[in-house]
């Protein structure tokens, strides 16, 4: 009876080891979010950047905007200018994919709340480009410049992607957003 029992705590001691092993393996392999991110070899040359891990307010998601905000495990943006277009490309790791999702939609619902815009006060929601099952993309108009900022929201497990291109309300810089966009959903 004691070598049963003693055999019972060792399977459930292997179980338990191979269940944290496996984790550890699954952890070590998931990519690091700056390898999902566009980068500068994206762009034609002439472009003033900036990248790296997530500031406190640099990112549409940081709790000073009064947004509802999950906290995230790591986040990664890469953001800059160039002559044409303004862009940027915020990564968040959440805790699992549930709240990766729960992040997107409520970013989606903030973007065309009419009564409070926590996450973008400054632009109005023009119109939903596409929804489907690669991510959502909308396209908001800055009411002082007129301008175009076109967003893409998507996740992938539990990595949340926002990009966002803005520029002249014209069919190059829509053009410019689905190659960027592109580009991020297939990295």
């Amino acid at each position: 009876m004691k070598n049963l029992k003693l055999g019972a705590l060792t399977f459930v001691f292997l179980l338990l080891a191979g269940g944290f092993a496996m984790a550890q393996v699954s952890a070590q392999q998931e990519r690091p979010l700056a390898e999902s991110a566009l980068r500068k070899t994206d762009f034609a040359p002439g472009i003033i950047l900036t990248h790296g891990p997530l500031k406190d307010e640099a990112h549409p998601l940081n709790s000073y905007n009064g947004a509802r905000v999950r906290e995230f495990q790591s986040g990664y943006s890469f953001s800059g200018v160039n002559d044409e277009l303004e862009f940027a490309h915020y990564l968040y790791r959440f805790k699992n994919a549930q709240e990766a999702r729960e992040q997107a939609q409520h970013f989606w619902d903030s973007a065309k709340s009419e009564k409070a815009k926590p996450l973008m006060p400054e632009l109005s929601l023009d119109t939903l480009l596409a929804k489907d099952d690669s991510g959502t993309t909308i396209r908001v108009t800055d009411p002082e410049t007129g301008g175009y900022c076109y967003w893409y929201v998507a996740t992938r497990g539990r990595d949340l992607s926002l990009l966002m291109i803005g520029g002249a309300p014209n069919a190059q810089t829509l053009a410019q957003f689905n190659q960027y966009k592109n580009i991020a959903s297939h990295r």
